[in-house]
Formats: structure tokens, sequence, C-alpha cells
């Protein structure tokens, strides 16, 4: 049994060794000593530091917080007795100012202080009965206790009888129904510095009593100093959310320190104990370094081992090297004979993977562009598909419009509403009925026409054409429409433009198309602009622009395409099949223009036409064979 489980691990002289025997002795070796040991050390110091930190701090800080309390309760319960004094509820200050100062020098050694609701202080324990004392007007606990009829422990504030800072145990003092006074038991910040020594321990730790507001009252090292301020954000901050805990921050002097805190739901108040960091690594250096040296001695055992047990791996795996490098050009891969069984076995599959990858390749390009193909020809169909309903909408509404105009025309002939054949309606009606039945035909030539130019039907009659002529023909045609859209209608024509070889017909409708469009989408009071010049590369450049409405520049492209109207309200109300930017586009690229459009909305639209130089014709009466 023992001989067979080693030659599975080590080989035998007749049988070659295995990769994986190999490969387990290499991580075994290389990895098990160190990450047992990293993590049992890891393990190790982490619990016992959380629990020196944690369970023993915060701890310490609940138990000076008891003790806090127990001392405020003590003080708490002085103060209700002397508030039930019947000395006091009858109003014999006097009396009650002695017999005050007896009992509190007696059982606390603390200032008593009787105030009005005003905050002016009516006797103190500190001085003589009947000397001048001075009106507390900002501290918040008088207002408390006046308010709410409960004993009240204040925040820091400065006593000006004792001339220090203190915190006060504030009960109310009644007569009858009625709060006459507010007694306070003032504890001064020296008093209470003094009490939370003894939790200092070892004498590097600090302790700190803190009020509601963040403020520190008492402190166990120079108190003198740091009794007024407020901790660092950092503490405060956790300190805020959290009711214990520890938090690791810097001292007011500039200390790393834990500080481990616990607050009072009785007072409101919080001890925090402050253990330098210094401290906590100084303890733990020694075990530190034991850990680290006996890391390092793994390491260094694991590296040996895996050293010695990895040259008999690099033979096999450095013959692969070639072979591999010749599969990833797609080269014929070598079999060379190697001295570990699976180095044998991947060389012979990496020669049988050459041509499967061949194979996989070819179908992987040939699904890719199948998919291409599918995923191009989807989106040209939906986009036609919402292209023909945005279009068939349209088309509907603009031929019923003048169908029912038509219609209803014929019906009042019909009817003979108008006896007399010469009534002025007839004339009427006859002349709606032409209009609409107009309309309907120029829709359905421009549909044909751009049915022609997408299936490149439409063939161009060339001629010597007065470009200059037509486009003040059409602008003068247009003017009437403009005027009564109350629109200004600015031509500009450079005498020296030469004719150009094009399609008489095409080239007027190119104009028309876009002088409806800037007449369409102006507001009233507006100005149409149209500028026809030679440009210095002796192109013919025509210039229509607006200052209506414009357009968006992420609209611009949908604005030029087949149907493509863009959602307004000019849009919803005027009709329009979205082909006449379109077509006129079309038509300026059969005659080899440019067609360019540029827009703002508010700011208006400009459309600008070349045509190329070949198209300008020197000769005014040259024929078109000639041009």
């Amino acid at each position: 049994m023992v001989a067979l489980w080693a030659s599975r691990l080590f080989g035998s002289a007749l049988s070659p060794r295995t990769v994986r025997s190999t490969l387990v002795w290499v991580v075994l070796a290389c990895m098990a000593p160190v990450v047992v040991g990293t993590l049992f050390l890891a393990d190790a110091f982490y619990r016992w530091e959380a629990s020196r930190l944690v369970s023993g701090t915060v701890t310490t800080a609940h138990e000076v917080m008891m003790a806090i309390d127990r001392e405020l309760e003590r003080t708490a319960a002085t103060a209700r007795v002397l508030a039930a004094l019947p000395h006091v509820k009858s109003g014999d200050l006097a009396a009650f100012h002695a017999e005050a100062r007896e009992i509190v020098q007696r059982l606390l050694g603390y200032d008593v202080v009787l105030s009005d609701a005003s905050g002016q202080q009516v006797l103190s324990t500190h001085l003589p009965f009947g000397s001048e004392l001075p009106q507390d007007e900002s501290h918040s606990h008088l207002a408390a206790v006046f308010a709410g009829r409960e004993t009240i422990v204040s925040d820091l504030l400065m006593d000006k009888v004792l001339l220090q800072t203190a915190i006060a145990v504030a009960v109310p003092v009644l007569r009858g129904t009625d709060i006459v006074y507010s007694l306070d038991i003032r504890i001064g910040s020296a008093r209470l510095s003094r009490l939370i020594v003894q939790w200092a321990q070892p004498p590097d730790r600090v302790v700190v009593l803190i009020d509601r507001t963040g403020t520190i009252v008492a402190r166990s090292q120079r108190p003198e100093i740091f009794v007024g301020q407020s901790p660092p954000s950092k503490f405060t901050d956790y300190w805020a959310r959290q009711g214990a805990g520890v938090v690791e921050t810097v001292t007011n002097d500039g200390i790393p320190v834990y500080a481990a805190f616990s607050r009072s739901d009785v007072s409101n108040l919080t001890a925090a104990i402050l253990v330098p960091v210094a401290a906590v690594t100084r303890d733990l250096r020694w075990f530190v370094a034991a850990c680290a040296a006996i890391g390092l001695l793994l390491i260094a055992a694991s590296l040996y081992v895996a050293i010695r047990l990895s040259r008999r791996l690099t033979a096999s795996v450095d013959a692969l090297i070639d072979p591999a490098l010749a599969l990833s050009r797609g080269e014929a891969v070598p079999l060379p004979r190697l001295d570990l069984q699976e180095s044998n076995t991947l060389a012979t599959a990496m020669q049988g993977a050459q041509s499967l990858i061949a194979n996989r390749t070819k179908e992987r390009d040939r699904a890719q562009r199948q998919s291409y193909q599918m995923l191009v020809a989807g989106d040209a169909m939906e986009k036609t598909m919402k292209l023909n309903a945005a279009f068939f909408s349209s088309l509907k509404q603009e031929i019923s419009k003048p169908l029912e105009a038509i219609v209803a025309t014929t019906d009042l002939i019909g009817s003979e509403t108008y006896q007399t054949l010469g009534f002025p309606q007839y004339r009427q009606f006859a002349t709606c009925i032409a209009e609409n039945t107009r309309h309907i035909i120029a829709l359905v030539d421009q549909m044909l026409d751009s049915a022609s130019v997408e299936v490149s039907k439409v063939v161009l009659h060339e001629e010597v054409v007065d470009f200059a002529a037509e486009v003040r023909t059409v602008t003068l045609l247009s003017t009437a429409r403009a005027e009564l859209a109350d629109l200004r209608v600015h031509l500009e024509i450079d005498p020296s433009v030469h004719p150009i070889l094009g399609d008489h017909q095409r080239l007027r409708q190119i104009v028309l198309n876009l002088l409806s469009n800037a007449i369409k989408y102006t507001d009233p009071g507006g100005t149409i602009s149209i500028s026809l010049s030679e440009s210095e590369k002796g192109e013919i450049v025509l210039t229509i622009g607006d200052t209506g409405i414009g357009i968006a520049a992420e609209d611009i492209g949908q604005a030029l395409s087949p149907f493509g109207r863009v959602p307004n309200q000019r849009n919803s109300a005027g009709g329009g099949t979205g082909l006449g930017l379109t077509l006129a586009k079309s038509l300026v690229e059969l005659h080899q223009g440019t067609l360019e459009l540029t827009s703002k909305p508010g700011c208006g639209t400009t459309v600008t036409i070349r045509f190329p130089r070949r198209r300008v014709v020197e000769d005014r009466h040259a024929t078109p064979d000639a041009a």
C-alpha cells in the first residue's frame, strides 16, 4: 500500500511523473505554512486587541459614568430635600440660607443657588445672605425647570459667584402649585475632574466628561486648559451616532488615541477614556516581532522546498512554450517527447486544438456576419414602419380636410340652397373646389416625386436655366402668401450670377419647397431672406433664411429624412407630409449639389444650396449640349 501511494505521488522508474502530484506538493510546501501561520497570528492579534480595547476600556467608561450618575442622583436627592424645607416655602430665605449652607457643606461640599424665573440669583450659600448676586440670563436649564417641574442636569455653565465652570443639578421650589424658584446645586469642573482621576490608570490614560452639547466638562489631566473646549470632530461625529463604542482619533493636544466612551441616559453626560495609541503598540511590539520572525522563517522554508520541487517541472513546461507559440500563429504543432505524462497528453491536445480553433473561427465569423445583417435589416424595417405610420397618419389628415371641403361645397350646390345660378356664392364654391383639388394633386405629385427619387427613376431634362430669374419668379409668387402671414421678404441677387445647367421644373420646385417651409414656420412679423451669389470657387450659392421657430440640433437629421416631421405645435396644426425638405435635398443632389441646414430653436433656420462649378454655364446663349 505504501509503495502504491509513493508511486502515485512521486512516479516510478517506468512511468513519467504526473503534474498533479508535483503541483500538490509545491502548493502545500509554499502556501500551507504561510497561510496557516498568517491566519493564526492575525486572528490571535485582532482577537486580543479587540477584546482588550472594546471590552476593557468601554467597560471602564461605563463604570465611570455609573459613578458620576450616582453622585448626581445623590446631589439631586439633596436638592429635592432642600426644596421641600419649610423656610424656603414660607419665604424665610435668611433661615433657609443658614439651614441649606449647613446641610450642603456637611453632606456634599457644593454651592446652593436659589434663582427666580428671570435668572436673578436670590441667594448663594457660597456668600453671606444679603450679598449682591448676579443674574443668570443665559442658563437654559432654568427655563426647563420652570417649564417642566422636574430635575434637570445642566450643560457646562460659568458660575459668576464661584468664578469657575460648573454643572448644575436643578429642582423646582413649589409654593402651592406654583414654581417660585429654581434650586441649583452647582458642582465645579475642578471637583468633577478630581472625581474622575481615580479611573485614569495607568497614568498615560485620560478620563474626560462631556455634556450633551459636546463640550468638555471635566478632565483628569490639565482640566484648566481643556475644560470648555470641544473634542476633535472625528470623535464628535462618531459620538453623535452611538451611545457607546471605541473610535481612533487625536486629542486636542495632538496625541493619537483610542477613545472608548459611554453615554448616560439619566444625565446625558458622556464619560470617555483616552488610551494613547503608542501605549497599545508598545505593549504589542514583542508579539508583532515574534510573529514577523516566524512568518519569515516559514516563507523561507516554503520557498526552499518550492524551488527544489519546481526544477522537476521546468524542463517539461519549457518544452511546451514553442508548440504553444506555434499554435497561436496558426502553424503546425510539433510533438516533443516530455518527462511528464500530462505534458505529453497536452502536446497531443494542442495539435488537435489547432484544427478545432480554425473551424470554430470560421463558424464564429460567419455567425457574426449573419447576426449583423439581421440586426441592420431589423433596424431598417422598424424605422421604415415608424415612418410609414407617421406618414399615413399625416396623409390622412392632409387629404381628408380638402375632400371634406369639396364634399361640403358639392352638397350645398346639390341641395340648390341658392336657386339663382348666377348667385355669387357659386363662384366661391367653384374656387373652393378648385383650390382643394389642386392641393390634393400637389400632395400626390410630391409623393410621386419622392418615390421616383427614392427608386432613382427621376430623369432630369437638362437645359440652360437662368437660375436668378427662377429665384426671382418663385419669390414673387410667394410674396403674396408671405404678406398674408404678415412676413417681410428680402431678396438679394448678385447680377453677375451665371446660368446653370439643370432641369427647369425641378430647380423651381426646389426653391418653392424651401420658401414654403420658411413661410410656414415663421411667426407673424418675421423676416425671410433670399440671397443668390457666386462663390470664389465658382459655385452658385442660394441661401434662404428665416427668423422662425427653428429646429434643435438633434432633430435636423429627422427633418431631412423622408416623412421626417419634427414634433412641434406648428406641425400638429399645419399638416404636411414631411417630404418637402427631403425632396428638395434629393433634387439638389441630382444636380450634383449640396444642401446644408443650420438652425437653432427660437432663432430661425438657414438653408444653403451649392451647385458645383461644372454646372455653371459661362455663355448665357449656350445650348445644353454645348454647356
